[in-house]
């Protein structure tokens, strides 16, 4: 059963599972090695995806398998390959939106110009987006989304929104290294419409952390619905492909939550694996 993240692949799967069907019976090399590409393509949709980030990875290398393999690529798979990249565009606007809402909220600080800059630079991606390119599609989307969770994490932090914050703390272990995000710079934020929940931190200058969760109404344990960064500066920015938040406090009442996670997260063939990560947040900034 196809397991991506996203579900943006429906209509794909269908067809390419079509076209299998189709070729059965064909024993000409040409089909035969088109059959072959394509139950590739689909064993690729088979392993079960844990990020948006791995699903626009398997979007790229399907579309060059297809554009490659299929004599009808250009009128058949690439309008709705097209409709997948969109679905992602879709994404990372909402997650820009986001943002911006957040850095419109904050007081007039050097942070929150820091933060628009960052996210300034995620619109000018989107703006470059070209929809019949799906390779620099694929590189601008991620230069968004890269730069719109760094924007995320500035907007988050006490420094942007002026709570105390002092007493906020967010630590982990990153492939075996201890990490204490800076006195000050941890914030989170909680939207009571939307259930979303984010927060993150910094380590001096050397690298920060953006986790965000999904549908989020309580205590619990989590893994389907997180997304987000740990970004070592002027280096790499790992996405997160996988992981689990354990909620333990969420008390929206009080801006009080706290919990534990870890995540695996890759920049490119790099990944990091961070454990034993840890929370607790007394100035929750609730919307």
């Amino acid at each position: 059963m196809a397991a991506p993240y996203t579900a943006f692949f429906g209509p794909l799967i269908t067809t390419l599972s079509n076209r299998v069907a189709l070729l059965n019976n064909q024993t000409d090399k040409a089909s035969v090695a088109q059959q072959k590409a394509i139950l590739k393509d689909l064993a690729v949709l088979n392993k079960t995806s844990t990020s948006e980030a791995t699903d626009l990875k398997n979007a790229i290398l399907i579309a060059k398998s297809l554009a490659k393999a299929t004599p009808d690529y250009t009128n058949t798979f690439h309008p709705i390959l097209e409709n997948v990249f969109i679905g992602f565009y879709n994404d990372t606007s909402n997650l820009v939106t986001s943002v911006q809402n957040k850095i419109n909220a904050l007081p007039d600080t050097s942070c929150k110009t820091k933060a628009q800059a960052a996210l300034n630079l995620a619109v000018a991606a989107i703006s470059s987006l070209s929809s019949t390119d799906f390779t620099a599609f694929s590189k601008a989307l991620s230069s968004a989304w890269k730069n719109g969770l760094k924007a995320q994490t500035l907007a988050i932090s006490s420094s942007c929104t002026g709570s105390s914050g002092g007493s906020d703390t967010v630590t982990m272990t990153v492939d075996g290294t201890s990490w204490t995000a800076s006195n000050g710079s941890v914030g989170a934020g909680y939207g009571n419409s939307t259930q979303e929940l984010d927060f993150g931190g910094q380590e001096g200058s050397t690298s920060s952390l953006t986790l965000v969760l999904l549908g989020i109404t309580g205590t619990g344990t989590f893994s389907n619905s997180i997304y987000g960064s740990y970004t070592v500066f002027n280096a790499s920015t790992y996405s997160i492909n996988s992981g689990t938040v354990t909620i333990t406090t969420f008390d929206i009442a009080h801006n009080t939550i706290a919990g534990t996670f870890s995540f695996s997260a890759s920049s490119g063939s790099s990944i990091v694996t961070v454990t034993q990560g840890s929370f607790n947040i007394e100035h929750l900034s609730v919307h």
